[in-house]
């Protein structure tokens, strides 16, 4: 299964950097028939590892490559917790609300910190339950 929304990211920044195939392979710490497969969506899902090295080489946000490559980011993983969909109602916890707060959010800067990940929030807004 072909990757083109990664290969389209990863080709359009190399290109935006002037950087040759061989260039961007390098600086991003792989080989350039890696760096060709990704550019022709040969991997459809590529390891981490090379995701970070070449979204560091050509300067692409890391959650920007991980989704595109189809990987969970932490948002995602917030959301799966939450049981969020737009509209929804929430999925019932049976556990302390404070309690469950807090070892999500330990658990979502252990994700952070162990992937190199800058916290932002969303881009999307929580649905408002009084409208």
């Amino acid at each position: 299964m072909k990757n083109i929304e990664l290969a389209q990211l990863v080709v359009r920044h190399r290109v935006a950097a002037d950087l040759s195939q061989r260039q961007a392979a390098k600086a991003a710490g792989v080989d350039s028939h890696t760096m060709n497969q990704l550019e022709r969506g040969g991997y459809a899902s590529p390891s981490p590892k090379t995701l970070i090295g070449v979204a560091r080489a050509l300067n692409i946000p890391l959650l920007e490559i991980f989704r595109a490559a189809g990987y969970l980011s932490p948002y995602d993983v917030i959301d799966m917790v939450r049981g969020y969909e737009h509209g929804a109602e929430p999925a019932p916890v049976h556990v302390d609300a404070s309690s469950f707060d807090e070892e999500r959010n330990r658990y979502i800067e252990r994700l952070i910190e162990e992937h190199g990940l800058d916290y932002i929030e969303p881009d999307y807004e929580a649905p408002n339950p009084d409208h």
